[in-house]
């Protein structure tokens, strides 16, 4: 190898350095993008999802029986009633009941010692 192709081969290495230096940068920059895009997302989703679950007790007439420290309910209606919950008039007001099967009965230890 004489001096001049001694010389592109270091340029050349060098640009391909710089190349993939680059490259890392702008993947770097990428993955920035995305998870910025993907909070926003997951934002957007957070808060159609409450605003859903509001409408749904709203539209029923019931209070949430589960909310968060904002006051905003944890679980939605639906899936409620799709484990046995009830919407009960009570006077003039509607009301969930929750299914009596949904009370655990106390257990002691002996209960658990008989089992083994």
């Amino acid at each position: 190898m004489d001096f001049f192709e001694r010389e592109e081969f270091y340029r050349r290495k060098e640009r391909v350095k710089i190349a993939e230096e680059r490259n890392a940068i702008r993947a770097q920059q990428e993955a920035i993008a995305a998870a910025k895009r993907k909070r926003e997302a997951d934002a957007l989703t957070a808060r159609a999802n409450e605003s859903f679950r509001r409408y749904e007790y709203q539209r029923a007439g019931v209070a949430p029986p589960f909310v968060d420290l904002d006051g905003a309910p944890t679980v939605s209606l639906s899936l409620l009633l799709n484990q046995g919950w009830r919407i009960e008039q009570v006077g003039q007001q509607s009301t969930l009941v929750r299914p009596f099967h949904d009370i655990a009965p106390w257990k002691s230890r002996a209960d658990y010692d008989q089992n083994t």
